[in-house]
């Protein structure tokens, strides 16, 4: 019963996250350090990482990487991320984020050991309620959320191939300071 709550309450947290971000209405955006929201996401993640016998790190620039943008939707979209990749990643393997912030754009990025995504999946994977050959646990709305808080933050998200194996989600932002292109 605890599980089959925990997977509901996720569930309708992603609803109303998705309701927010349909809304379409314009968002406050202050100065965020990437990296800090990233290590919150990582320690709060870290426990259930280590309960599946898993890793999760954060490799990081010393000094903050500052974007415009609202805290709580960047949490959400690398929570989101940092989810996906530790449902996919092997027991004994880790899940790697990695904060750049050089040049015209901040990057997130999320690597794994999983079995990376198709070619065909990558067509679909940002679109809400798609989960492909997955039918266990989630609704399909993380990635669709990620996609739309990029959006919504002058970003964009994308899926390659890591080169831990698995996948490679990254979330690329322009830095504070730069015009956001709409």
């Amino acid at each position: 019963i605890r599980s089959d709550v925990e997977r509901m309450s996720r569930i309708i947290e992603q609803l109303l996250a998705v309701s927010r971000l349909d809304s379409r209405l314009p968002i406050a955006k202050d100065p965020v350090d990437l990296t800090e929201v990233a290590g919150d996401v990582v320690a709060r993640l870290a426990p259930l990482a280590v309960a599946a016998g898993k890793q999760v790190s954060l490799q990081a620039p010393d000094g903050p990487v500052r974007v415009a943008g609202n805290a709580e939707m960047l949490a959400a979209a690398a929570r989101n991320l940092v989810e996906n990749a530790l449902r996919y990643t092997p027991r004994g393997q880790s899940v790697n984020v990695v904060i750049e912030g050089e040049g015209d754009d901040v990057r997130l990025e999320v690597h794994d050991a999983g079995p990376g995504v198709s070619l065909d999946a990558q067509q679909h994977i940002f679109e809400r309620f798609w989960r492909g050959q997955d039918r266990g646990g989630g609704a399909g709305l993380g990635l669709a959320i990620v996609h739309e808080v990029a959006v919504q933050h002058g970003g964009k998200v994308e899926v390659a191939r890591s080169s831990m194996g698995g996948a490679l989600f990254r979330l690329t932002l322009p830095p504070l300071g730069m015009r956001a292109a709409a």
